[in-house]
């Protein structure tokens, strides 16, 4: 944490030796497109494990509701599965969106401009 002036009795302020970077901006960058395909895995894996799960449920409330095992209004039946499945493909699009894009962005200069 960097110590302000007052406190080192010197004026301007002084970073700590862990304030500062040792790695160079092209190993930045490619740490930061590690953790990214990283997370990306994991959220795509997350996304899809979801969107299954929600599903298959969705699929075991249809067989019991066409069996009589359980009594719901058509309409509140409905309702219910086509708002609430269309939230969860929703979210599953908007995750899958932000973390894969289009791929018609113009990538990011490093900072530096390098």
């Amino acid at each position: 944490m960097a110590k302000w002036g007052s406190e080192l009795n010197s004026g301007p302020l002084v970073p700590d030796i862990d304030d500062i970077d040792v790695s160079t901006i092209s190993e930045q960058v490619r740490q930061r497109y590690a953790q990214d395909t990283s997370q990306r895995k994991h959220l795509a894996v997350w996304v899809v494990s979801a969107t299954s799960l929600w599903l298959s449920a969705v699929l075991v409330v249809v067989v019991l509701l066409g069996r009589g095992v359980l009594a719901l209004p058509e309409s509140v039946a409905i309702t219910l599965l086509l708002t609430t499945t269309a939230n969860v493909l929703g979210l599953a699009y908007i995750v899958l969106n932000g973390l894969f894009g289009r791929g018609d962005a113009k990538p990011r200069k490093p900072l530096g401009g390098h």
